[in-house]
């Protein structure tokens, strides 16, 4: 009755890794982030299962955020991120984001991606 399963997940303890590059932060399997955004990148990632659960977005509008989401951390990954990329990813997580229970992540997301739209 306890047999190993093949469903079975792997321990996190081996794979993790955290390596730091220039001031850029490798933590586990492939996750990067420039230290100085470490706190903007927690927020994105904390917004995009937000985005996925909110009723209020069409299935469409969530893949396009959630994209949005995930290019905006790309862009963070970087010693110098590219500002129009920047704009332009936020305001489309700005815009569709700014309801229901995601509209408190997208204000603290606004708050610390302020610096990059200078």
């Amino acid at each position: 009755m306890e047999a190993a399963s093949t469903y079975r997940r792997s321990e996190m303890e081996s794979r993790i890794n955290i390596t730091n590059i220039r001031g850029v932060t490798v933590v586990g399997d492939g996750n990067v982030v420039n230290t100085t955004f470490t706190d903007l990148s927690r927020v994105l990632t904390e917004m995009k299962p937000a985005v996925l659960n909110e009723p209020t977005l069409q299935d469409n509008q969530k893949l396009n955020v959630v994209a949005d989401i995930d290019a905006l951390q790309a862009q963070l990954q970087k010693p110098e991120s590219q500002k129009s990329v920047i704009q332009a990813l936020w305001s489309g997580v700005e815009k569709v984001a700014a309801v229901g229970g995601v509209i408190e992540l997208v204000h603290r997301a606004s708050e610390l991606i302020q610096p990059l739209l200078k």
